[in-house]
Formats: structure tokens, sequence, C-alpha cells
């Protein structure tokens, strides 16, 4: 198991932490093509400006599933991340996104 962080902010007003915890497995002979997946959880804090006095803050529970494929020092990856927003009310929002990893 590998642990994933994020952290993201929109030059806005939006700051993100989102954290899973993800299992991989190969899906070819080579090693090259991975599918991950894991539970997690986020917390993200919205500054809405003076004229909202409180600074709204959502957490709750998520998931990440993904699928990568390495090619010799570049990982490309793919991935859905379901996220349950617990408070301030429940609700449901759907992520994701793509990226690219280089190891050194």
């Amino acid at each position: 198991m590998t642990t994933d962080i994020l952290v993201a902010y929109d030059l806005n007003d939006f700051f993100f932490l989102n954290v899973h915890g993800l299992w991989n497995a190969h899906l070819d002979s080579g090693g090259h093509l991975h599918f991950y997946y894991g539970p997690g959880g986020f917390i993200g804090i919205r500054d809405r400006g003076p004229e909202y006095p409180n600074d709204d803050v959502a957490a709750g529970v998520s998931g990440n599933f993904g699928l990568s494929l390495v090619i010799s020092r570049i990982e490309l990856f793919g991935q859905f991340t379901p996220r349950l927003e617990l408070t301030p009310s429940t609700d449901f929002r759907p992520g994701g996104g793509v990226g690219m990893h280089i190891f050194f």
C-alpha cells in the first residue's frame, strides 16, 4: 500500500487536501500498466471574502480509482475520485484528473 496526498489551490478562494491509501495491481506481465484504488478523506476550505463572515469548510470521505502507464522514467495516469461531503452538508461530488510523474 502507498499513500497518495494531493494539495490543491484554485488561485482564487479554495484550498483542498485529499489523502488516500492506495493498493496497486499490475495489469500486464511487464509491470507497465497498473490499476490503483483505495479509500481516503478530504478537507476543503473556501474563503469567499469579507461579505461572508465565516469561511466554508467541507470535509468527508472519498475513493480513488485510476490507471497508470509506466514508460521508462515517466508514468502517465488518469483517475476518478468520487467524494462524499459530510460537512457542512451531505453532498456527492465526482472528481478526477490526469497527470504525469517523472522518476529521477
